[in-house]
């Protein structure tokens, strides 16, 4: 388990070979990798008023726009699951608020 600070990260893995020779091949594997956002937050949230209104539409709208994220929850601004904040994220916020359903 690693806790990385907000922002955006590289991991990598290496493997090194040992001595020992196999005679099916070696094989290395990376397996059970989980991104766990920390925030308990409401997603769609963008002000973190408790709901999710058109004050988070026009938030994000200026967000996306010009690039001020001040006060804006990023972390639950990614509203589409695409790990990219944009205009697909105000159009779900905007639809979530017209049908409840996300």
């Amino acid at each position: 388990s690693v806790d990385l600070p907000a922002g955006t990260h590289t991991l990598r893995w290496s493997y090194s070979k040992d001595n020992s020779v196999n005679p099916d091949g070696d094989y290395f594997a990376i397996d059970n990798v989980r991104l766990t956002p920390k925030t308990t937050a409401l997603l769609g949230d963008v002000d973190g008023n408790g709901n999710v209104g058109i004050a988070d539409v026009t938030l994000l709208i200026d967000y996306v726009l010009t690039g001020n994220s001040a006060g804006v929850n990023l972390d639950v601004s990614n509203v589409d699951g695409d790990n990219v904040i944009g205009i697909a994220d105000v159009t779900a916020i905007i639809d979530y608020i017209l049908t409840g359903v996300w």
